[in-house]
């Protein structure tokens, strides 16, 4: 049958002037049907929405799509709200033992922005994927609430980020009515961008080795973060504009087919930025992202490999050459492949990290549970982390799975989208979303080198958030056609066709889905099968750390004095030992990094106790981190008689042991000299000589003459 011709007279009088034909798009279904159907010849598809239009009343049947796609969004907004507000519950009841209506202000602040927001997006943005926004307030949620628990200072200024990027967003949306009108501003969008990315470079300000920040005004501000998206608009319009010529191969280098010199500037030039951001900031993460997004959005606008091959052999040659040169390279190549060479020194940020991924296990320790601060930057580069160790593998792994779906929603808008700028834009923004994912993510559990680029929507950082929302706004803003746009006329088949188009973004969306099983099946190795080899590492102590989060029992003579006991400081215990050196070498000590010794570690199990699982109120306790309360330990010394003992050893060294008679039972065990417990950290530490240490006890390790 004929498309793009009115083969009924009466029809096309009824529908008034003589309009350009419309093409059939795949992302439309079958052809003449919006949104599925029984397919009819085009031409005639665009009379017949219009007749059942005037049968159901007006625009009524054609805008009840639009308004159901919104009013998904709102049931999935009001869906994810429970999860969040669920993640805040737990971790105040883990850090006040009690939840209050007040704990509940945050998430209901969130729900309040998101449904601006959605308000927003009903009105300016209504054919817009219904999911990309809730997805976004679950990820920002989580991140706030774990936040919380990890510096509540960092979460309240979270908040207001947080708020400010929703506002960003919302007004993204109002002041960008079609990415084709940024599009004609390409040059001064790139120009932008590079300058961006390089500013750092020139007068940015160091941190944790890299040079990624500027100091404005007493704020920092990661530049990066919005060089990113003006990048992917100028690579978007500038491929959309030349992807035929840069598509025609008229030379050949090295047994490949190139096009003309003049049209490969932009791929040479984004190479050039990569290893400029490589070298003069030591960024390897945003190096490998930007020049990543490109090779994405390059190859989907072409389809030709060898852009990619070519693109992927200069990144390498350039990497390998900076590995030579440069010594930070070096050195985060040489913390990838073997962390534990320098576990106290370099190695120090990736060790922790997976030494709190193999506590996490499958389940997690429990929120409250964990030792995020033992891990520099735990708020921003290594949030992953915290998050995984506390609610363990299904934890970590449903957020990669969000993180996925919001990608994949993200290139369905690619898909669908109804010119190339949009579809462009769209598998840009989300391959730089993707990307960093991946990159942060692997870096924190082994997969890849470390860098030090922030996590989407989750970890701390006031214009890594405020970006983030931009990137959404834009992406909603792809998937929303404006009213009345029509497919542009050429190019539907061939390769460079909307239909080969639509097919390469799925093939990108293919290797995206290859990156976040990648990510789940390494944090299964993890978390799983190297925990215990994890735990046994003679450099982890998180096992007396972690006894920290725990209060244990006390030690108290036969007659009631009580010689050690644990107070509770910020979010962790310490012991206390009241009566000083009293009766130390029965008590002996406990120290976070040597360890335990006397009654403080032959009774350990009993001083710690464990949860006994007998009822429920067992299970919410551990979900919500309620620590179980420790046995005490009653000895058989009595006071008045150690007493005795040790005043009798006053300025000598010996030993007195009193027994009773009747029983064995011991009433007295004093060693000269003595030692207060709380310093015996720092006696191990000066590594005093066994014979003269105050730590040796003579009444069990001395010899003397019968």
């Amino acid at each position: 049958m004929a498309r793009g011709r009115d083969h009924d007279p009466g029809l096309r009088a009824a529908a008034g002037p003589r309009r350009a034909p419309r093409r059939w798009h795949p992302a439309e279904g079958p052809r003449g049907c919006l949104g599925g159907g029984r397919a009819v010849p085009h031409a005639r598809g665009r009379h017949d929405v219009r007749a059942r239009d005037r049968r159901a009343g007006g625009a009524g049947a054609v805008s009840l799509a639009v308004r159901t796609r919104r009013d998904t969004e709102l049931l999935l907004l009001l869906a994810a709200m429970p999860v969040i507000a669920l993640a805040f519950a737990l971790v105040h009841g883990a850090s006040d033992r009690t939840v209050a209506w007040t704990d509940l202000a945050v998430p209901g602040g969130l729900l309040g922005a998101f449904l601006v927001a959605h308000a927003v997006a009903r009105r300016f943005a209504r054919n817009a994927d219904p999911a990309a926004l809730p997805i976004a307030a679950l990820l920002s949620g989580v991140g706030l609430a774990f936040l919380t628990r990890l510096d509540p200072a960092l979460a309240t200024a979270q908040v207001l980020w947080l708020f400010a990027g929703v506002a960003v967003m919302a007004a993204t949306l109002v002041l960008v009515p079609s990415l084709e009108t940024l599009a004609r501003y390409k040059y001064t969008t790139a120009l932008a961008g590079v300058v961006l990315l390089l500013l750092p470079a020139v007068i940015g300000r160091e941190v944790n080795g890299a040079k990624l920040w500027l100091r404005v005004g007493g704020m920092s501000f990661q530049p990066a973060e919005v060089a990113k998206i003006l990048l992917v608009l100028f690579f978007a319009a500038y491929l959309s504009e030349n992807r035929e010529v840069l598509s025609v191969s008229t030379k050949r280098a090295l047994g490949v087919w190139l096009p003309p010199a003049r049209r490969l500037g932009p791929l040479l030039a984004m190479w050039a930025v990569s290893l400029v951001v490589l070298v003069a900031e030591r960024d390897l993460g945003s190096s490998l992202l930007f020049f990543g997004v490109f090779l994405v959005m390059i190859y989907a606008a072409t389809g030709r490999p060898a852009y990619v091959l070519v693109g992927l052999g200069l990144f390498g040659a350039g990497a390998s050459a900076a590995y030579a040169v440069f010594t930070h390279v070096q050195s985060r190549i040489a913390i990838w492949l073997d962390p534990f060479a320098d576990a106290a020194g370099r190695g120090y940020q990736l060790v922790q990290s997976l030494f709190a991924l193999g506590a996490g296990g499958m389940l997690g320790t429990g929120i409250g549970h964990g030792f995020p601060g033992r891990i520099p930057f735990v708020a921003t580069d290594f949030i992953f982390t915290a998050i995984a160790e506390e609610i363990g593998l299904l934890g970590g792994a449903a957020l990669i799975l969000a993180y996925f779906a919001l990608c994949a929603r993200g290139m369905a808008t690619a898909v669908r989208a109804r010119s190339d700028m949009n579809a462009l834009t769209a598998a840009g923004l989300v391959a730089t979303l993707g990307l960093q994912t991946f990159v942060i993510i692997g870096g924190v559990t082994r997969l890849i080198p470390l860098t030090g680029i922030t996590l989407p929507f989750v970890s701390y950082g006031g214009s890594s958030m405020l970006s983030n929302f931009i990137l959404l706004a834009l992406l909603m803003r792809a998937g929303d056609a404006p009213r009345g746009e029509e497919v542009p006329e050429a190019g539907l088949t061939g390769a460079l066709g909307r239909v080969a188009l639509a097919l390469r973004v799925r093939g990108v969306t293919g290797a995206l889905s290859l990156l976040f099983v990648a990510l789940i099946v390494n944090l299964t190795w993890v978390q799983v099968f190297q925990a215990d080899a994890l735990a046994a590492n003679p450099a982890n102590t998180r096992g007396l750390a972690e006894e920290m989060a725990r209060p244990r029992g006390e030690v108290v003579t036969t007659d009631g004095k009580v010689l050690a006991r644990s107070v509770k400081r910020g979010d962790a215990y310490e012991r206390e030992y009241p009566e000083g050196a009293f009766a130390s070498h029965v008590l002996g000590y406990w120290d976070a990094k040597y360890g335990r010794a006397g009654i403080e570690a032959a009774m350990n199990d009993a001083l710690l106790s464990e949860r006994a699982y007998s009822n429920v109120g067992d299970l919410i306790d551990e979900a919500a981190g309620v620590p179980v309360p420790g046995n005490d330990v009653v000895l058989t010394l009595d006071s008045r008689v150690q007493e005795a003992a040790e005043a009798a050893l006053a300025g000598h060294r010996g030993a007195v042991v009193v027994l009773d008679p009747r029983t064995g039972a011991v009433l007295a065990l004093a060693s000269a000299p003595d030692f207060d417990p709380k310093e015996a950290g720092d006696i191990l530490g000066r590594r005093t000589a066994v014979a003269g240490s105050p730590l040796t006890d003579r009444a069990t390790d001395g010899l003397y003459p019968p």
